[in-house]
């Protein structure tokens, strides 16, 4: 009779992964310094290279194959008539220096933008808070690049309003108040 099959040798259970490293220092370094990296509609040139670094995010960020995915909004709904946006808003964001982020700061954010001379949010009216978490975006002229204006890492970035009112746009340039993972200690 032939021999029985040997047991299999127990198999050890994987190693735990390790925590993610939290706190440190990220050192960024480009052959020009930026001039403005904290006031986003005045973001120019190869500024934004460093808004990626400094704790800037946006309501929505590019993803594969030319989509849209969210990141300070959670998800949105075009009106059936296309006559606008609404935006529901990821809970619990505070903005480096502390105050919440919610839909007032996108209401003051996107009233600068719509204010500047920039060509973005083309056909965008106004924008309504609906509530804490809800901002509306009316459209005018509805165009299928308001998203994308949205998911731009140069102009529709979200800065705490707080900041911007107790300094002003020529210190926000250089002392920018997100909400990413990274603050700005020194510049």
């Amino acid at each position: 009779a032939p021999a029985p099959a040997p047991a299999p040798a127990p198999v050890p259970a994987p190693a735990p992964a390790p925590e993610p490293k939290r706190g440190g220092i990220l050192k960024v370094r480009y052959n020009k310094a930026p001039v403005n990296i904290g006031y986003p509609v005045e973001i120019v040139g190869a500024c934004h290279h460093y808004v990626a670094n400094v704790g800037l995010e946006r309501l929505l960020k590019p993803g594969e194959g030319g989509t849209i995915e969210p990141l300070l909004a959670t998800s949105w709904e075009l009106a059936p008539d296309k006559s606008s946006y609404t935006f529901h808003l990821r809970k619990g964001v505070k903005f480096h220096d502390g105050t919440d982020f919610d839909a007032q700061a996108v209401k003051y954010n996107l009233d600068i933008v719509l204010a500047s001379p920039l060509p973005i949010l083309i056909g965008v009216e106004s924008v309504d808070v609906i509530d804490d978490y809800t901002v509306r975006l009316n459209v005018s002229q509805w165009t299928n690049l308001i998203l994308q204006d949205l998911a731009n890492d140069r102009t529709c970035l979200i800065v705490s309003p707080t900041a911007l009112e107790e300094h002003d746009k020529e210190w926000a340039k250089t002392h920018p108040v997100g909400t990413g993972p990274f603050k700005i200690k020194s510049f």
